[in-house]
């Protein structure tokens, strides 16, 4: 072997080992991108939206829970986390995370509203009753919460008080279908 077949060696064996070193250094960046983005609350809350979408509501709150841990004072996650603990009848979680959301948006009538239906699911009538009221004073013109109302009526046995609440509902939306078919399931 010649000094020059020795040179060609020696910068042969200092490219491989850079290229080597190159790879290895790739490989760690897309490990930590990769970690990154799977932790990433924006990433985990979009991840939550599509397997709440595809109907995967436990695959939905592990990610939303993920979420919390990270940022435990988001709104969005702590509705997103109640409502998806409701669509598993996990009322008491459910309302646990709307509660920590109404701390945070005490004025929200829409998060007054789904407190009160977590509290109807675990028949705490009283609790639901005015958190309905309080949502109704806060925003009076939302079908919806007349609606909730008057199923909360129903359920507390008050079927004269359900019916103005159902039509107080249809005077908002007369084409509330919900609202017209419990009219003709409470007269009957």
């Amino acid at each position: 072997m010649n000094i020059f077949q020795i040179a060609m060696l020696l910068v042969s064996a200092y490219f491989a080992y850079q290229v080597y070193r190159h790879i290895h250094t790739l490989k760690d960046t897309d490990a930590k991108s990769a970690k990154n983005s799977i932790d990433d609350v924006d990433v985990l809350v979009k991840n939550a939206d599509n397997s709440f979408s595809d109907g995967n509501y436990k695959q939905a709150s592990l990610f939303l829970q993920k979420a919390y841990v990270q940022n435990q004072h988001d709104l969005e996650i702590l509705v997103k986390l109640g409502y998806v603990m409701a669509m598993q009848d996990q009322n008491e979680q459910a309302l646990t995370y709307y509660k920590k959301a109404l701390q945070l948006e005490p004025e929200n009538a829409s998060l007054c509203n789904k407190a009160a239906s977590a509290y109807r699911n675990l028949k705490q009538y009283d609790k639901a009753k005015e958190l309905l009221e309080r949502s109704i004073a806060l925003d009076s013109t939302d079908q919806t919460t007349y609606y909730n109302y008057g199923n909360l009526l129903v359920d507390m046995n008050e079927k004269d008080k359900a019916m103005q609440m159902y039509k107080k509902a249809l005077k908002i939306d007369p084409d509330f279908k919900e609202a017209k078919n419990e009219i003709n399931r409470v007269k009957n």
